[in-house]
């Protein structure tokens, strides 16, 4: 994630570590904190705060 020195946004970040930590006994948690990132990277998108390459 972020790739040519820009800056990468939260929501970014938390996709991220949930996939790395992602286990069979946590997979419910994961889908739904991985849901509530995905909503808040569109709010960033949408509102102009994050750019297309990060969508």
């Amino acid at each position: 994630i972020g790739g040519h020195g820009e800056e990468v946004e939260q929501p970014l970040i938390d996709l991220k570590e949930t996939l790395q930590n992602l286990t069979v006994r946590n997979a419910l948690e994961s889908y739904h904190d991985a849901q509530q990132a995905l909503d808040m990277a569109l709010n960033l998108f949408n509102g102009g705060y994050l750019p297309l390459g990060q969508r």
